[in-house]
């Protein structure tokens, strides 16, 4: 069985961004881990306990610990189309924004996304920040989108027995990633919002086309959830299994994660 039929099979994931928990993750079928934080050494044990290993990428997002930072100069990263100009932020973290219209940095991408799958031994990757091609304020939104696409695309004819897996672009770009795509993670959809319940709806039957049209694992994230509410976490149990997505509920950060 190839990794991205284990992957599609899978029944216990792990996503941890931490350190250390090798004993505990090794109990999982699929784990996604932060690359930064990790050893070849541990990564090989995780491999030979039949676990499927997926290393984080931070797609659009530049955090002060990105292994590519020191090689995005100024004029990549992503500035606001109206006065005044300033970098396009993501508010919770801080990070800039790169565009994805740039052919420089794909290209740095994909050489990093290259060493992690064939020095490092990964089985795959998880795109992560992907899906800020859709803020509302980026400049080029279609530049942006098209080259996300297209990073996607050379991933997947580089690498084409390896496992990828974007986190949200759920509004237009999984539309156009999905053929090259083994999963889509959805991070914590508003269903208990009920503004929101059109729009989750929306998505949900987008998400369950693709899956049915594309052998796509669908997972639903929700993050920091369960230990709020032991009503919230059997909603949005029910509200993935409904929809035939897999459930995934974690503590805030993905700073740890439930056996």
């Amino acid at each position: 069985m190839s990794k991205r039929e284990e992957f599609l099979r899978a029944e216990k994931f792990a996503i941890y961004y931490g350190k250390g928990a090798l004993d505990r993750l090794v109990q999982f079928d699929v784990v996604i881990i932060e690359p930064g934080h990790r050893t070849a050494e541990e990564i090989q044990e995780l491999k030979a306990n039949d676990t499927v290993v997926l290393a984080y990428v931070s797609v659009m997002e530049i955090h002060h610990e990105h292994p590519l930072r020191s090689y995005v100069k100024e004029n990549l990263y992503l500035r606001e189309a109206n006065p005044p100009y300033g970098f396009i932020i993501q508010k919770e973290y801080q990070n800039r924004i790169v565009g994805m219209d740039s052919s420089t940095w794909r290209g740095l991408l994909l050489h990093h996304i290259g060493r992690l799958l064939t020095r490092d031994g990964y089985d795959g990757v998880f795109l992560d920040t992907i899906g800020d091609v859709e803020i509302a304020n980026i400049p080029n939104p279609m530049r942006q989108i098209d080259g996300a696409k297209t990073l996607v695309e050379l991933i997947r004819t580089t690498f084409p027995n390896h496992i990828i897996v974007q986190n949200n672009g759920l509004e237009i770009l999984c539309n156009y990633t999905a053929p090259y795509l083994d999963g889509i993670t959805w991070e914590n959809p508003p269903i208990n919002i009920k503004e929101s319940k059109k729009w989750v709806k929306l998505i949900a039957d987008r998400l369950s086309e693709l899956k049915n049209k594309f052998s796509l694992r669908v997972i639903v994230m929700f993050e920091g959830k369960r230990q709020e509410s032991r009503v919230d976490f059997l909603r949005g149990r029910s509200f993935a299994q409904e929809h035939g997505f897999t459930p995934y509920f974690s503590p805030l950060h993905y700073l740890d994660f439930h056996m």
